[in-house]
This record gives structure tokens, sequence and C-alpha cells, in this order.
């Protein structure tokens, strides 16, 4: 049997003893005026089957026995073996083919979200961590016990207000406590999960995370042997002479590398080596150990000029956009960041070696070679039942650009050879057909996929259990029309993830197709006809979500998006799902770094908010003209907060071997910097004790050719 017990939870709410009568949104925010744009109400999935519980709900901030929940309706039943169904107070029901007679109920002894308790086979349990465990709803008569038709739908008596009456923790039964953002988890009793079918459904809200204004700022520039907003490079004019500050340091100086500059810096866990992986792309190099010797003054490199200036091309290396590869402990923090530089031992010659790069093998069966030249990356990571992947975005071509790009997935041993074996590919931008008409054939670009730039994060049992999966899986987000499109949803069993396809050989891909009326996620086996888990769309353009099909007389569906790069990571202080992206290119005032979040790995999404655009950031410090680079045109920026050229001046990357060039139409000067690829390091975020959330993301900068470490702050309230 597969029906759906339906609890309702509008809030966790937190009140103060005796205040009992505040409405819900009263009692979870202090104010009836609270923001409501970014309130998110989720489907909370409980399967019957879900021995360890569902996912845990937290309610942030301070909790006491006297805080309150807010429930409303509960409807349904679920099955424990066959034959014996039960509504979520543990009562049999006259389900077809039940041997247990209605209105029945029995009772078993068990240690249940840590703690022992009498409970009803198939009710309803609430945990809260460090707590204890309670029944929510009685075996009494009032909830059916020995009638012939016992109610399978329950209403709590609403207030004078229109809103379900609040029930404190205490009033459940739960001991007094008090904590800070307490954990809860919702079981179904049993002592045995295997033959369980069936589901409860809780429609919770979650906490509000609203942006505070102008938190986003700069913490540390990442790559590189000199922080280049404090070196500040001026290169020589006809009146004067080039000059450049000090050289302050990076998180990657203390590690003398050849790596001058990147971008990207997805990051990764890997728990067995106790490392956190970095995946950069494109790089350009010196091959000079410090800082100090950017200026070149050696035999190695000559100066040019005199005084010297950093023009000459035989200090710096073409790494022809290779793209290396960066460790830092599992101990490291926002405050404490320092990166190493995988390298290929003795490859130096008086300099440090040559940097280890992401080299795929040829792909299998065919022989085919993934490109890693100009704008082809190592886009993402992820630890998998203990193996390292990477997922390569390749097929870039200076003719096409991105129009026949793929992604590969690829394993990862450092220490293996060889140490990056190619294997399937994940998704294709476009694929080139053609269209007949009159008995005429001509050549047709048709939209493929949509995980090109893919971004794949751990699907817990608790979640994977909620779309009918009985083993972790492993989610992947991503766009397949770089700056093209919005962001998309799919996943796959965890054992299945480098092979894709099941035991019987079919593919085992499931992409987003939308929410259902209850909230649950509906699934399908076409990439085609995925549907964005959310829009970039600050402009409010038209959409029309849906299958594409080919044919001359109907349009494809509209998906707005200027998407570039995505980022998802969760939060298990929160329990909450966290994503960034760059986007909003519609407009150049909307244009920048953006933040939603969710309950459910699916969503709903929470409205996005725009957390830095480099213009506005001007205004306070940290955008244009202070880490990147401004130079004024007769358009200026479009919240004119920068007035002149301004901010530092390189390295760039696309000018051969002379990063710091400043001679032709694209130059260190005439570059404007742009944001783009807003990586969270997931496990950097951190809740305060005030109430709020900083979450840290690696962001590209374009010029100076880097990345630099990014903090923004958010302040949590519970609706």
């Amino acid at each position: 049997m597969n029906r759906h017990c339906v609890i309702g939870i509008l809030s966790a709410a937190l009140t103060c003893a005796g205040s009992a009568q505040l409405s819900a949104r009263e009692a979870a925010s202090g104010s009836s005026d609270a923001p409501a744009t970014n309130r998110q109400e989720a489907a909370y999935f409980l399967p019957a089957i879900a021995a360890g519980g569902g996912p845990v709900y937290v309610v942030p901030g301070e909790v006491t026995g006297d805080s309150t929940i807010s429930l409303t309706t509960v409807t349904g039943v679920v099955c424990l073996r066959a034959g014996y169904c039960t509504n979520a107070a543990g009562i049999s029901t006259p389900e077809d083919g039940s041997a247990t007679p209605p209105g029945a109920t029995s009772t078993f002894n068990a240690a249940i979200g840590g703690f022992s308790g009498t409970w009803n086979f198939g009710a309803l349990l609430m945990s809260i961590e460090g707590v204890g465990t309670v029944q929510v709803f009685s075996a009494n008569r009032a909830n059916g016990l020995h009638s012939d038709s016992p109610p399978t739908t329950f209403s709590l008596i609403e207030s004078s207000t229109g809103l379900p009456e609040v029930t404190s923790y205490r009033a459940l039964g739960f001991p007094a406590f008090k904590l800070r953002n307490a954990r809860i988890t919702f079981f179904v009793a049993d002592n045995d999960y295997s033959d369980n079918s069936g589901d409860f459904i809780l429609s919770r809200v979650a906490p509000t995370l609203t942006y505070n204004t102008n938190s986003t700022k700069k913490i540390v520039q990442v790559l590189g042997p000199c922080d280049w907003a404090a070196w500040d490079f001026t290169p020589a004019t006809k009146k004067k002479e080039a000059s450049w500050g000090g050289c302050e340091p990076t998180a990657a100086s203390g590690d003398p590398s050849q790596i001058l500059g990147e971008d990207l810096g997805y990051s990764f866990e890997d728990p067995k080596a106790k490392k956190l992986v970095f995946l950069f792309g494109d790089a350009i190099g010196v091959e000079i150990p410090t800082g100090d010797s950017l200026v070149p003054t050696s035999s190695m490199c000559p100066p040019s000029t005199s005084p010297p200036t950093p023009q000459t091309t035989q200090c710096f290396v073409n790494f022809k956009a290779h793209d290396a590869i960066a460790e830092t402990g599992l101990d490291s923090t926002a405050e404490d960041f320092h990166l190493n530089f995988l390298s290929v031992r003795d490859t130096g010659n008086g300099v440090p070696d040559e940097p280890l790069f992401v080299t795929p093998t040829n792909q299998q069966p065919g022989n085919i070679p993934v490109s890693m030249s100009t704008d082809d990356v190592p886009n993402s990571g992820i630890n998998v039942n203990g193996q390292d992947y990477i997922l390569v975005k390749t097929g870039h071509t200076a003719a096409g650009g991105g129009t026949y790009a793929y992604s590969v997935l690829v394993k990862y041993d450092p220490d293996a050879t060889p140490a990056f074996p190619s294997g399937r590919t994940i998704s294709t931008a476009n694929v080139l057909t053609q269209e007949c008409l009159e008995g005429k054939c001509f050549p047709l670009v048709a939209k493929d996929g949509h995980f090109v730039v893919p971004v794949p994060h751990q699907l817990p049992l608790a979640y994977a259990q909620q779309i009918g999966l009985s083993e972790p899986g492993v989610l992947i987000y991503g766009n397949g029309q770089y700056r093209n499109e919005s962001i998309y949803l799919s996943y796959i069993p965890a054992s299945q993830f480098w092979s894709g396809v099941d035991g019987k050989g079919n593919p085992s891909t499931r992409y987003f197709m939308g929410l259902d009326a209850s909230g649950l996620p509906m699934w399908t086996e076409n990439e085609l006809c995925a549907v964005p888990v959310v829009y970039d769309n600050p402009t409010n353009l038209p959409v029309s979500p849906g299958c594409i099909v080919q044919k001359i007389d109907e349009p494809e569906p509209v998906d707005p998006g200027t998407v570039g790069n995505v980022s998802v990571s969760y939060n298990t202080m929160l329990s909450q799902w966290l994503m960034t992206w760059d986007g909003g290119r519609q407009s150049p005032s909307t244009a920048g770094i953006y933040f939603s979040y969710a309950s459910e790995p699916w969503g709903p999404w929470s409205k996005p908010q725009l957390v830095y655009n480099p213009s506005q950031a001007a205004g306070y410090g940290e955008g244009f003209g202070n880490f990147l680079r401004y130079p004024a045109t007769k358009t200026d920026d479009p919240c004119r907060s920068v007035a002149k050229s301004c901010g530092p001046e390189g390295p760039i990357i696309g000018t051969g071997d002379v990063p710091f060039t400043d001679e032709g139409a694209d130059t260190v000067s005439t570059r404007r910097g742009a944001v783009y690829a807003p990586f969270q390091i997931e496990r950097f975020a951190n809740v305060h004790d005030d109430g709020t959330l900083s979450i840290y993301f690696n962001m590209s900068t374009w010029n100076p050719y880097t990345v630099v470490l990014m903090e923004s702050d958010f302040n949590i309230s519970s609706e």
C-alpha cells in the first residue's frame, strides 16, 4: 500500500513562557510584520521504511520546553506489514486485505531516537536530540481506538485567529530543556522497518535566512604569491615608470608554486585522506618562487627595463590553460586557510616543481580524447563511497565556444597510474541533427542536456529514502548552456554513479521535473523534460517550462537564466540546503552573486537574494576599484559608484606569457574585472550565537585573474 499520512507543521515556533496565544508567525519572529518573501513551506516526507527517521529539522535560536510547535491536519495511513496499517496515532485502519480488525492497537518497547519508551506500532514519534522522544498523537478513543472506522483525518481545533492552536514541547511530553538550534527528527514507530510501506508528509516552514546588507567581503586572496590589490602594479607609461607596492600574503603564498593565477576553485572533501581538495581552471604560471621575485632581477629573469618591470617573458610560463589541484587539511577554517598545490616531483630545476594538472585519459570505447585546453576545466568534484571523482567540462572550441560542450566523469587518485581515468559522459549541451522539409534537409543544432556545467552533492539516506532509494544517492545540479540557462537537478543512486546504469543496464539518472500538489518532487528519465529547480530570473522575464519538442511549428520552452556556475552545500547546523550562483545578467544592475536556500534539495527554494554586485560593493569598499579592476568608460558602471579607473591591474590570462601586459586593446589596464563561480566551502560555514549564518565561497575576479575567499552573512529567524 502507498497511502499518505499528512501532518502539517506550520511552524516550529519559539515563544516565551505564557505567550502561547501568539500566532504562528508572531511566535516565530516576534512580529506580525516579519518578511514573507523568503518564507519557505516545504513537504517533509517521512517514509515508513526510514529506520533512522526522516531528515533532521532544526528550530533556530533558543528553544525551551515552553516553546511551541503548531500542528494542523493529519490524514492517511501507513502499513508496517501486510495486513497491518495504522493512522498517525498507531490505531489500525480497515484497509483492503487487512487481517487486523479496525480500531485496534498494539505496543512495543524500544529505544527510538536514542530514548527508550513504549510506543504504539505505526504512530508518529518526535525526537529532540539530547532531550527525548515522544509520541505525537495518543492512541485513544478520540483518535479511533475501538472504532469500526477510525478516522484517517485529524484536525486540531483552530484558535480565534484562524490559525491552528500551538502546543508546547512540554505539553507533548518532553522534559524541561533549554537548547540552541534544537534538532528534531520524526520517526514511524516500529521495530522492523524492512517490510514497511506508505509514508507521512509533514508541511513545515524553514528558518528564514535574510541577507545582511553589505556584509559580503573579501577574506583573503586564494591564489598567487602576492595579494594583487596590495601589490597594486601599475604599468609604465611614456610619462612615468612602472610601480608596485608590497607583497602581502595569500592563502597560497606559504607554498612556493609555479601557479600565478587561475579561476574556479571548487572544493570537496576526501575523508580518508583528511583533505579538502580544490580544483582550479586555466592556469597562468610563473617560474619564480616568491612574491619579491616578481620583480625580475635575477639572471634567470633579466630585467627588460631600468628600473625593472615584471614584463619579462622568460619569467612566466604558458601552461596552455591546464588546470591545477590544491589541498588543505580538514581542520582548516576561513580564518586559517592555507593551500598547497600538488606538483610533479623533480621537475623544477631550481624553481618550484611543475604543478600536477588534471589530465583525463581517453574515453572508452572509442579512445576519445578529453580536451583540457582553454575553457575545458575540472568544474567540480565529490567523494562517493571512498572514491574521489572530478566532473570535467570539456568540448569547448574556438569557433563554436561551448555549443557542443559536454561533461565527463573522471576518477581521481594522485597516487595511481593513471591518476585521472575517464568514465562516462554525463551530459551534452547540444547535438547536431538535421531538419527536413519538402525533401530538403539542413543542419539543426538541437538542445540536448542541462548538466554540462555540473556540481554534485551527496544525497544522505534520510533524503534518498524520500524518493524511493534504499541507499544514499548523488545529486547533480547544473546547467547545459553556460550563462544561458537556469539551474537544473538530477539524482542517481550512489552505487551507480560511475556506471550511470542499473543492474539491468538501464540509465539510472532521474531528472527533476517539478513538485506535485503535495510538494513532493517529480522525476523523469528524459533529460530534455527537466525543468529548472531554481530560476535565475531577477527581472521576471516570461518562462515556459516543459519538454523540448523538435518541431518547426512548436516553440521551445523559455528559460531566461544566465547562470555561469552554481554551488550547493548542506548546512547541518540548520538542516538547510544552501545555493550560490553567478547570474542575473539580464540587467547590469541585477548581475552578480545570488543565494537561495531550501529544506529539501529539490525545494521549494527561497526567492533568490542578490548578495554581491561589484558596483554596489564598491560603495562600501569591497568591489570595483578595491580588489577588482575597474576601467572607467563613457557608459560607466550601472550604479555610478566608481568614478574613475582604479583597482589592481593584472595579472590577466589570454596574453600568452606576458600576464602583466599593457600592450594592445585588451590589457591589465583596460580589462574590467568580473565576478563568477561562487563555490562554497561547505565546512567553513558557521552559525553564530547572535543568530547569524556566515557562508564562505571562492569567487573568481577575472582581472586580476585570481580567486578570492568571500564571506556573506545572513540573519536567521523562525517563522
